[in-house]
């Protein structure tokens, strides 16, 4: 029994979000239908971010296939994108599917070792120890000057 394609990968609509600046590469996958099967990305409902392209799956990666289709590529912008995956089986069957993207800023790295430096937070009345025993410090000063 002869079943069109059914997309199976991702599970949801909502693709993992792209860090800009840093590669990317997500399959989209289908089952049933007949193979081979032909992808495009729908011009008139969408378009993937800047620096991204759809193309075939490379078999020669892990748990990649040449059926399947391979958004790859190194985003450029911040921003939120919608686009339809369409893919054709070798019966002439025609299945889309809506994407949603976030692509986001990287978090900025901390770095392990801050050469040496670190900041010491104090409770709230660090401040005021340290003034008070100045003062008595400075109190002490005086005192020894006068009896000399």
């Amino acid at each position: 029994a002869w079943s069109p394609p059914r997309y199976s990968t991702p599970p949801t609509t909502e693709l993992p979000a792209p860090l800009v600046g840093q590669p990317y590469r997500v399959q989209v996958r289908v089952e049933g239908g007949k193979r081979p099967y032909q992808w495009t990305v729908a011009e008139a409902e969408g378009r993937l971010p800047p620096g991204l392209t759809a193309s075939p799956g490379d078999p020669a990666l892990p748990n990649e296939s040449s059926n399947d289709l391979a958004i790859a590529g190194t985003v450029s912008e911040v921003g939120v994108w919608a686009f339809t995956v369409r893919v054709k089986d070798g019966q002439g069957q025609v299945v889309d599917r809506a994407f949603a993207l976030v692509s986001k800023t990287p978090e900025p790295e901390t770095p392990a070792d801050a050469g040496g430096c670190q900041a010491v937070h104090g409770g709230p009345g660090a401040l005021s120890s340290v003034v008070l025993g100045l003062g008595w410090w400075a109190l002490g000063r005086r005192r020894k000057r006068r009896l000399f």
